[in-house]
């Protein structure tokens, strides 16, 4: 499978090569309209339908898919094609990053940080590792550090965090070696309305060290708790990815692409994050581990597969989201 965006033709303007990403998809929604009885190139609309529900009531009152065992193998490729339904990884190299991107580790529980960071990006220029310092790892997940990660209790606090645990996995890696001190980098946001960048050392993003020569930073996501446990202004991963392009913006770089490594629990995010990217005129994409490894990182066997009768309304929604890609394209100024 041949993925076109973000950079594997340079000197093409980013928004021909979004346009290329637009066209590419588009066909491979309409490879799933044809298989479920439509007309390839009728509209979407007219198979797919978007869930008007929650998503678990969607999930247990969607009625059941009349397919053989071939026709849903093959619904299921196509769905894969897009990372929906976890049936296998999607990397960054194949979103088409060229050589030297960031790649941003968006964290979560242990496991899916590990999961994260096992999925890697080869040719990435900068790994950051982000996490909360706000989440306490549950007792699982300490469970997990000793028995699979074979953390000594003693070196598990009481008071450990996500944001902890993301430095933890990173520094775990093969090939990495820390510094003697870490380095605050010049990068922040304000934790208000629309997290406005910094460009001051705040504390948010420091240098840990180095994993095979790449340079490995660690990203404090912040946000505010209000009196009753709620929270607000947390950036969410279009934000992270935005700030991280401003900050290298500022420091004269204006070529370098950004990617954000994660779950593939919302695979339609990668839409969001390209139209991201347009308004940054910068390449961002998404990479999403599947189930392979995911229970690679937790050493257990590999979870169900999706059901089959929750693709059609993923690809609905990845379906819309292309639409809403293309408006943007459509509406943004042509470069001089």
């Amino acid at each position: 499978m041949t993925h076109e965006f973000t950079g594997s033709q340079p000197q093409e303007p980013l928004r021909t090569q979004i346009e290329a990403y637009i066209e590419q998809r588009r066909a491979w929604i309409g490879d799933a309209v044809e298989l479920l009885g439509g007309d390839g190139s009728a509209p979407w609309e007219s198979v797919l339908t978007l869930p008007t529900q929650a998503s678990g009531e969607a999930r247990e009152n969607t009625p059941e898919l009349q397919l053989d065992s071939e026709h849903e193998a093959r619904l299921r490729e196509i769905a894969g094609r897009f990372g929906i339904g976890g049936e296998q990884d999607v990397t960054l190299e194949q979103q088409g990053l060229r050589p030297g991107h960031v790649d941003i580790k968006e964290g979560g529980l242990v496991w899916k940080i590990a999961a994260e960071a096992e999925l890697g990006s080869s040719n990435a220029g900068t790994i950051v590792y982000a996490g909360s310092p706000y989440r306490r790892t549950t007792d699982e997940e300490r469970a997990f550090q000793q028995d699979v990660m074979h953390v000594t209790p003693d070196d598990i606090a009481a008071d450990q965090t996500e944001y902890d645990v993301a430095k933890l996995v990173a520094t775990r890696q093969p090939g990495f070696e820390a510094l003697e001190q870490p380095e605050v980098l010049p990068f922040g946001y304000a934790v208000s309305e629309g997290n406005p960048f910094v460009a001051e050392p705040t504390g948010q993003l420091e240098k840990i060290g180095t994993q095979n020569g790449k340079d490995v930073w660690r990203l404090r996501i912040d946000r505010q708790v209000e009196a009753d446990g709620s929270y607000r202004f947390q950036p969410d991963t279009a934000t992270v990815m935005r700030l991280m392009a401003e900050y290298l913006t500022a420091h004269g770089d204006t070529d370098t692409a950004v990617g954000m490594t994660t779950s593939n629990t919302y695979a339609s995010r990668a839409v969001d994050v390209v139209r991201a990217g347009l308004a940054q005129d910068r390449p961002f994409a998404v990479a999403m581990y599947g189930r392979q490894t995911l229970a690679s990182a937790k050493h257990k066997p590999v979870t169900a597969p999706t059901d089959a009768k929750q693709l059609p309304g993923e690809l609905a929604v990845m379906a819309y989201k292309l639409d809403q890609l293309a408006e943007a394209v459509r509406n943004q100024p042509q470069q001089a």
